[in-house]
């Protein structure tokens, strides 16, 4: 009975660590869209952004709140940056622009914002998702 409690005991540990450490100690912060043009369904969007640990790049979400509800919807991404629109690169520490990246929107779908996260390859026991930002935006209307 004594291992069980332990054994609970460490993976409550584990799981408070895991969703505190992005908070704590993010891999992304001051993400800040400079840039943001739309034509029709799709937004292209720019800005900069401080890397502030030496973490493996995974990927990049985008999520769409849907108006006057609490659905979330994805959001399809692309980096116009790279040649096949997807990246893999993980970027240096320290101060940088990003961008630009292309959201498109579902135009039967009225979305008001769109939100970020970055997942990073921190260490070997879970990665680690931070949340860059919300932008504005409408679709739909």
């Amino acid at each position: 009975m004594k291992d069980i409690w332990g054994m609970m005991f460490a993976v409550a540990i584990v799981a408070s660590i895991s969703t505190l450490e992005p908070l704590l100690m993010p891999v992304v912060t001051q993400w800040t869209p400079t840039k943001m043009h739309r034509d029709g369904n799709e937004i292209i969007i720019s800005g900069y952004m401080k890397k502030t640990r030496n973490c493996e790049f995974i990927a990049v979400s985008a999520t769409g709140t849907v108006l006057g509800q609490r659905d979330i919807v994805n959001v399809p991404l692309r980096f116009l940056d790279r040649p096949d629109g997807y990246t893999n690169v993980s970027r240096p520490v320290g101060m940088q622009e990003w961008g630009p990246w292309q959201i498109r929107l579902v135009s039967e779908v009225p979305i008001t914002q769109v939100g970020f996260r970055v997942t990073h390859s921190c260490h070997a026991v879970w990665n680690t998702v931070t949340h860059l930002g919300t932008v504005s935006v409408m679709s739909g209307y």
